[in-house]
């Protein structure tokens, strides 16, 4: 299943600024919407990665989400960015996600890998 349209919750957004990864959400997704309230709670701090480029990400749209959506979390985008080819290893992505504060299970990391062939 193709996916070319997301809508971003504020984790994953924080995490892959934080962690230099943001980059990975235009090279995956033609479009890329953030909730009003998601906006706000990701610039509003304005002491981090995340709320200082958030606002200059041409990618990023901001509008107003009603229910009913698919979700992915910030683990699925590294899966799905390994198997288009645009990373060479969901593990050493994960650390650089871990090493700006996301927990993950040991559970999940495994099953992230193993989803990504490693």
């Amino acid at each position: 299943m193709s996916v070319d349209r997301v809508v971003v919750n504020a984790s994953p957004l924080i995490v892959l600024f934080k962690s230099g990864q943001a980059d990975l959400l235009p090279q995956l997704f033609s479009e890329i919407l953030i909730p009003q309230a998601v906006w706000q709670e990701v610039t509003l701090p304005q002491d981090d990665a995340a709320s200082q480029q958030l606002p200059d990400a041409a990618w990023a749209i901001p509008v107003e989400v009603s229910v009913g959506i698919a979700t992915l979390g910030t683990g699925g985008v590294l899966v799905l960015a390994k198997r288009r080819g645009l990373i060479d290893s969901v593990g050493d992505r994960i650390q650089r996600l871990q090493a700006v504060g996301l927990w993950l299970s040991d559970s999940i990391v495994a099953m992230l890998k193993q989803q990504a062939g490693e």
